[in-house]
């Protein structure tokens, strides 16, 4: 029933339930959407990032003003001369072997240096010479070979011993140090070998460690990777600059390369002649080109003897001559071009959606070196990072060529971090 003055509304009860199941199946919708939302913005900021790229504009060409020399070349033999990165400047027949006379005796010292590493200025431990030294040094005057006379019982630094073998070239100081090293000279032997071939030496095979025997032989090539080996050790290089230095019993020992503080910047290395292996020459020579020092490593083999060229040792008079003409000739064709001004031209950059961060090398100051009319390619090869990367990280590399061989590479690092993106970046890009 109704009381009076009410009306009754057409579909009034009906009506409100279907406005309450209709508003309910909207929010329902929307928290459908709420939730399928939640689980894609879940995925997205769980979604991996992007890794760091090095990108530049482009790759830059230099080429070095001026033209190559024409630096006089061994006529015989084997000769190879080579900047100390590794880079071939002057070559003839450089991987055809020859016997190596003395030179051999950088491979005994730079394993020797290896086994009981000196400073430049250390001693080492000290060595007592046995009957058995005492004999390596009577049967190395017996043949005739270079020597350096010990006694029984004397005491001998290794620095004294490396100096005896390096400076007067002692074949009997070449097989006392292989025995300390190895326990015998066949062992030594074995390790020189082993050593040659880790170290790419495909041209080598040693059959003693002074070089006296025929059977030692070598390239030009293969040298120069093992100089440049040795003049990376500070005591190698303090060794085979030296003079002239006291010595017991023989009172003083002398060089035997005479253009040790005559060249400027000649760093010696070792001579060897023997009847079969001819004049030969491991040389190295250091001077700054443009406020950057540039070192030049070289050797010669099987060369004739040269009385005009070197009166002091006419068996070596070609050898020398051949080594100075390389070294002059070549640091007057070395041009350098700043790596700054390649930096602002290849303008490269660590790269990721969110940001870009310019990459910076460790020194702008840094000189790349060529040769006088070379082209040097400078590209960016990409090395790419995971994010975070701080601005340690190496990100990318600066490829150096010069035509179709590789000179080096440079590396690049973010001149800031490269941090993470921000949430909402991974929302709407993840």
């Amino acid at each position: 029933m109704m009381e009076d003055g009410q009306q009754e509304i057409p579909g009034g009860m009906g009506a409100a339930r279907s406005g309450d199941l209709l508003s309910r199946l909207a929010i329902g919708v929307v928290a459908v959407i709420a939730g399928a939302a939640g689980i894609a913005g879940g995925n997205q900021l769980a979604a991996p990032l992007p890794r760091i790229h090095a990108v530049s504009r482009q790759s830059v060409t230099v080429t070095l003003p001026g033209s190559p020399l024409q630096i006089p070349a061994a006529a015989t033999g084997s000769e190879d001369v080579a900047l100390s990165d590794g880079r071939t400047l002057l070559a003839v027949n450089a991987h055809t072997p020859f016997p190596t006379g003395s030179v051999a005796k950088v491979m005994t010292a730079y394993l020797v240096l290896a086994a009981h590493p000196l400073t430049a200025t250390s001693e080492g431990p000290t060595l007592v010479m046995t009957s058995r030294d005492v004999g390596f040094y009577t049967s190395t005057v017996r043949e005739d070979g270079s020597n350096v006379p010990v006694q029984l019982g004397e005491h001998l630094t290794e620095r004294q011993l490396l100096l005896g073998l390096m400076l007067p070239s002692a074949n009997n100081l070449a097989l006392t140090l292989g025995v300390w090293v190895s326990g015998s000279d066949a062992a030594f032997v074995q390790r020189m070998n082993a050593t040659a071939a880790k170290l790419g030496m495909k041209d080598t095979h040693f059959a003693d460690p002074s070089g006296y025997s025929p059977d030692t032989v070598s390239s030009a090539a293969d040298l120069v990777v093992l100089g440049t080996h040795a003049m990376a050790l500070p005591s190698f290089r303090s060794i085979v600059d030296t003079v002239s230095t006291p010595f017991p019993v023989v009172g003083t020992l002398t060089n035997l390369n005479e253009y040790l503080g005559v060249i400027p910047g000649w760093n010696g290395v070792k001579t060897g002649w023997t009847g079969a292996a001819g004049g030969c020459l491991m040389f190295s020579a250091t001077r700054s080109v443009d406020g950057q020092q540039e070192t030049v490593v070289g050797a010669v083999l099987g060369q004739k003897p040269d009385a005009a060229a070197y009166p002091a040792q006419p068996e070596l008079g070609t050898a020398f001559l051949l080594a100075k003409e390389a070294v002059d000739g070549i640091f007057q064709e070395i041009r350098t071009v700043s790596l700054g001004s390649i930096m602002v031209r290849l303008d490269p950059q660590a790269k990721v959606p969110w940001e870009t961060v310019p990459l910076r090398t460790g020194s702008t100051s840094r000189m790349l070196v060529g040769i006088a009319g070379d082209s040097l390619k400078v590209g960016l090869q990409d090395m790419p990072k995971a994010v975070p990367a701080g601005k340690g990280a190496t990100v990318g590399e600066l490829s150096v060529q010069d035509g179709t061989e590789r000179l080096g590479s440079v590396p690049l690092q973010p001149a800031r971090n490269v941090g993470r993106p921000s949430i909402l970046w991974k929302l709407l890009h993840g």
